[in-house]
This record gives C-alpha cells, sequence and structure tokens, in this order.
C-alpha cells in the first residue's frame, strides 16, 4: 500500500509492483470519499464471501484540533460464471467399423473405415467477475440408461 505525501490517496496494489494499482482511495476536504476498484479481489467462497477494509482518517482543522474516524468498506463478491446454454450433440453409430472382416459395421452402416464417429459443439463460459480458472464434466446422462 502506498499513502500519497498529501495524505488524502491510498493505493493498494500487487506486492512487489506498485505500478499494478487494484484499489484507490482518496478521501476529500468535505469529508466525502471515493473507492475505485481496478481489478478483482479473491474472497474465501465461504457464507460471507466479501472481504472488509478499515480506513482510519485523522482530521485537523485550521487551529490544530484532530479528530479519527474509521472508513469501513465492504468489497463483495461478484457475480459467479454460468454456462450459456449448450446445444446437443448427436452421433450417428451406424458408420463405427467393429474392426473385424466378418462383422458387419454396427447396424449396417456403410462406411467401414474404422474412423470413429465424432460429434463437436461448443460451451460458453460467461466469466463472471472473476476469472474461470477450471472446468469439468460431472454427469453422463444418456436414454436408454448404459
Amino acid at each position: 500500500m502506498l499513502l500519497s505525501t498529501d495524505g488524502t490517496t491510498l493505493t493498494v496494489h500487487i506486492a512487489g509492483d506498485p505500478s499494478d494499482v487494484v484499489l484507490t482511495a482518496i478521501v476529500n476536504l468535505d469529508g466525502t470519499y471515493t473507492i475505485e476498484q481496478s481489478q478483482a479481489l479473491e474472497q474465501d467462497n465461504n457464507a460471507s464471501d466479501f472481504n472488509s477494509l478499515t480506513l482510519t482518517v485523522d482530521a485537523t482543522d485550521s487551529d490544530g484540533d484532530t479528530t479519527s474516524a474509521n472508513v469501513n468498506i465492504r468489497i463483495d463478491d461478484g457475480r459467479d460464471p454460468d454456462v450459456d446454454a449448450v446445444p446437443t450433440v448427436i452421433l450417428e453409430e451406424s458408420n463405427i467399423d467393429q474392426e473385424q472382416p466378418d462383422v458387419p459395421p454396427i447396424q449396417g452402416g456403410n462406411d467401414p473405415d474404422g474412423d470413429l464417429e465424432r460429434g463437436n459443439s461448443t460451451v460458453t463460459f460467461l466469466q463472471g467477475t472473476d476469472d474461470v480458472e477450471a472446468s469439468m464434466l460431472t454427469q453422463l446422462t444418456s436414454r436408454p440408461a448404459m
């Protein structure tokens, strides 16, 4: 963290790189303040799922009287990632070669070249606030049951 020389701006940055700014807090003489967040922050993914920051503000008037107050900042986790609608992939297995000369392709197919049957589609991940770091298959459903 860096505090400006006049004490009105606090800059939070990535450790070791002051140019990689994450958050800036500015306190104005009229008591207003501005928080600007320029990068996502990691939350613990627990029930609270937020970051809490406390800034202590000291004010001194023209005849030297001082007071202090805390500015409490709560940064809630953003949107979770989402998966867009995924079209169904249909495979026609009638062309799969059994790879045995005396066994015809499955269901009498006419392309006994040993090629696999393939189907392609696209899964679109709609990024929430944080980067999508992993995806996995969790369930296979079939009809009729395999």
